[in-house]
């Protein structure tokens, strides 16, 4: 816990184009990063709710292209991969109807 609030200081410093600045340095070196802002701003209420769940199926069905490429390649794909893929396209259904 303590670590929680050493980060929470050192980011209450920062200004907004610090913190930008920061989220897409964080962004390169972590490709799921967008999908769990996305996830964390659906949870808190942080913005609209129609453009949060539009971009949050954009980036299942970005993750679910790549992997069903990769399985067509290869002939298949892992158990954790298939899983994956049926949560996001059970998602996007569910999304699909928010329209």
């Amino acid at each position: 816990m303590k670590d929680r609030e050493f980060f929470e200081n050192l980011l209450n410093n920062f200004d907004k184009n610090r913190l930008i600045e920061l989220i897409e340095q964080l962004r390169w070196k972590n490709m799921n990063l967008d999908a769990q802002i996305l996830e964390w701003a659906r949870e808190n209420k942080k913005s609209d709710d129609k453009a949060i769940e539009i971009n949050l199926l954009k980036e299942y069905w970005e993750v679910v292209y790549d992997i069903v490429d990769s399985a067509n390649d290869y002939g298949g794909s892992s158990l954790s991969e298939d899983e994956e893929v049926f949560f996001k396209l059970s998602y996007s259904s569910f999304a699909h109807q928010i329209r």
